[in-house]
């Protein structure tokens, strides 16, 4: 499974793509995609893609942007149209671990699982870390999907009950609609100091489980 994940399922992505360019050229167009409102008429109530589906198989259809109770899942769901990007990056972490490593266990008999226990999984805790930091600090910077999904903050709200007033929608609404600016650069100075502490925390922790391949087993 891991020699596959590794070797035959990157080239399988790469007839899918292409080259790397190729690849690269695609992530790009993925991510402006999940950042332009098209995505937002997939959940629009009536004609939406989504609730057509739902109704397709004899579900309810809920009102994704109109109901407080929904917003933020639907902000959720938007949010995995781009996680194709860090699959790419697992891939390229699978991709540099050592063939000779799993030959060499296959010879002492480890099996499937052992190979990733002591193989996969620890060769990858340093991609797994990236991603961890990277979707901590995304995590905290939620703001264009938001703002899309609210029509720009057209009605002077952030959705219906400001349910989805995440904290860099906040600030940009004291910036740019109230015109606080001194309040609004607090504001990002705080972030600014939540999120080193937060990526120092994690790193700290990460001294336990993530190993890297220039220390010795």
């Amino acid at each position: 499974l891991n020699y596959l994940l590794s070797e035959n399922g990157f080239h399988v992505a790469r007839a899918l793509v292409g080259t790397e360019g190729t690849c690269a050229l695609v992530l790009a167009a993925t991510v402006r995609l999940v950042h332009s409102p098209p995505c937002r008429s997939l959940l629009v109530l009536g004609y939406g893609l989504v609730n057509w589906l739902l109704q397709a198989v004899g579900l309810p259809s809920p009102n994704w942007l109109g109901d407080p109770a929904y917003t933020k899942l639907a902000l959720v769901m938007i949010a995995q149209l781009g996680a194709g990007q860090w699959a790419l990056v697992f891939l390229a972490g699978l991709r540099g671990i050592p063939i000779e490593l799993y030959e060499s266990a296959e010879i002492d008999g480890a099996g499937a699982f052992r190979k990733f226990r002591s193989i996969t999984l620890p060769l990858m805790t340093p991609v797994i870390l990236y991603d961890l930091i990277i979707g901590l600090s995304f995590g905290l910077q939620v703001f264009t999907s938001a703002y899309i999904l609210t029509g720009g903050g057209t009605r002077g709200g952030a959705g219906p009950d400001n349910s989805l007033l995440t904290y860099v929608y906040y600030l940009y609404q004291q910036a740019f609609q109230f015109g606080q600016m001194g309040y609004a650069a607090a504001l990002s100075v705080v972030m600014f100091i939540v999120s080193i502490v937060l990526a120092g925390a994690v790193f700290r922790w990460a001294r336990g489980w993530v190993f890297y391949g220039s220390e010795e087993a």
